[in-house]
């Protein structure tokens, strides 16, 4: 899971478009690279060495 901050005092409307373009994005990297949503996760643990 990747998450991120939303503020409280925000414009509903600017989330829901930056929510939107975040899923795309990510949509766009596991269909490019053919990684699961397990697998992308997973490359941004800090905790697990970067692969090689």
């Amino acid at each position: 899971m990747i998450g991120f901050y939303i503020p409280l005092d925000r414009d509903e409307d600017e989330v829901r478009r930056a929510v939107a373009q975040l899923g795309a994005a990510v949509g766009q990297v596991l269909e490019e690279t053919g990684m699961t949503e397990e697998e992308l996760a997973r490359a941004f643990d800090l905790r697990r060495p970067m692969p090689e």
